[in-house]
């Protein structure tokens, strides 16, 4: 995957292939940071959560887009990713979402639900 977007992008930018809890970057390098249908993948967001920000400049940016159930089928799938071998960790609602951010020391959260299933929140460092 990481060869073919490559290919298509022609090295206008750097694709790197990491571990959210460990970032090769240094600390405040990023005015914003995005995570694209990841963070239901994170075995442990707070670790992610803090690698994410000390990467973000201070006043820097976190958007987060990531898929989002209502409570019924969150707890469903909730249940299923138990026992699954897809990679899934677990669909946040948005009072854990803004709870993670608070606890992680993010400030102006700001949560929308944009798309039926699809999420959007931001938070700066």
């Amino acid at each position: 995957m990481i060869r073919v977007t490559k290919e298509k992008l022609g090295g206008r930018v750097e694709l790197v292939v990491g571990d959210a809890e460990e970032l090769p970057w240094k600390d405040d390098t990023f005015d914003a940071v995005v995570s694209s249908f990841a963070f239901h993948h994170f075995p442990r967001p707070k670790a992610a959560l803090a690698e994410l920000k000390r990467v973000l400049k201070p006043g820097g940016v976190l958007i987060i887009g990531d898929i989002w159930l209502p409570p019924p089928l969150r707890q469903l799938l909730n249940l299923i990713i138990r026992y699954s071998k897809t990679g899934d960790v677990r669909s946040y609602s948005k009072s854990e979402i803004v709870s993670l951010l608070r606890d992680g020391g993010f400030n102006s959260i700001h949560w929308e639900l944009v798309y039926i299933v699809f999420s959007v929140v931001t938070a700066r460092k």
